[in-house]
């Protein structure tokens, strides 16, 4: 593991389904959100959380992983990551 990498997610949320009306007070939290694209429920209803947390002022930032790509890829995705980031896999990805 690179050691410089200062992220840190206070909650790692895995194809969440939640209330989108309910995540105003997490808008200052940590979060990595992580889905697949193809939850044809969890993936809809985390890019409604992800929105409704910008409403409230999060910056959100989005990126798709290539469940084969190397470490320095992943290192280079994350390290653009924000305090709330949202990752997803295509249809053909594994992770």
């Amino acid at each position: 593991m690179d050691s410089s990498f200062n992220k840190f997610a206070a909650s790692f949320l895995v194809a969440g389904q939640w209330d989108a009306a309910k995540v105003a007070p997490m808008a200052n939290d940590k979060l990595w959100i992580i889905v697949s694209e193809g939850d044809l429920k969890a993936f809809p209803g985390m890019n409604a959380i992800t929105a409704a947390l910008e409403k409230e002022g999060a910056k959100v930032s989005r990126a798709i992983w290539n469940g084969q790509a190397t470490a320095e890829e992943f290192a280079a995705s994350a390290a653009e990551a924000t305090e709330i980031a949202i990752t997803w896999g295509t249809n053909s990805t594994e992770f």
